[in-house]
């Protein structure tokens, strides 16, 4: 009896103290926030991107808000990722602003759109 009692003591003793000093897990991502948005991306393989993408899109928000008078009532967040094979993105409302871009090469096959405009046009 004794045994169990020191068994279940140590396991507690072990859960408490693994909660207690646990780190949050991140999944290699790295944040870059600014006003009024959240960039997220991969460290190293879209690190040289971010500089870019984050004044592209405060000059879009400004336009935005220029011409169409938008103000976002929430932080807008945007993650630059490379899960496909081919240039994309994504808007999404709900349940949060978010918008998401992917940064693989584009197909020039049928595309008519400039690779280093990509940014602009995605962000706009």
């Amino acid at each position: 009896m004794r045994t169990l009692h020191l068994r279940t003591l140590a396991t507690v003793t072990i859960v408490v103290v693994a909660v207690l000093f646990s780190s949050p897990a991140r999944a290699q991502l790295s944040t870059q926030e600014g006003s009024r948005m959240r960039m997220v991306y991969f460290e190293g393989a879209e690190s040289y991107l971010v500089p870019y993408a984050v004044r592209t899109f405060f000059n879009s928000l400004e336009f935005q808000r220029k011409l169409l008078g938008y103000e976002p009532d929430k932080d807008i967040t945007v993650l630059l990722a490379d899960f496909e094979d081919s240039g994309n993105a994504g808007v999404s409302v709900v349940p949060r602003s978010t918008m998401m871009v992917q940064v693989s090469p584009l197909s020039f096959a049928f595309e008519t759109l400039a690779a280093n405009e990509r940014m602009n046009t995605i962000m706009n």
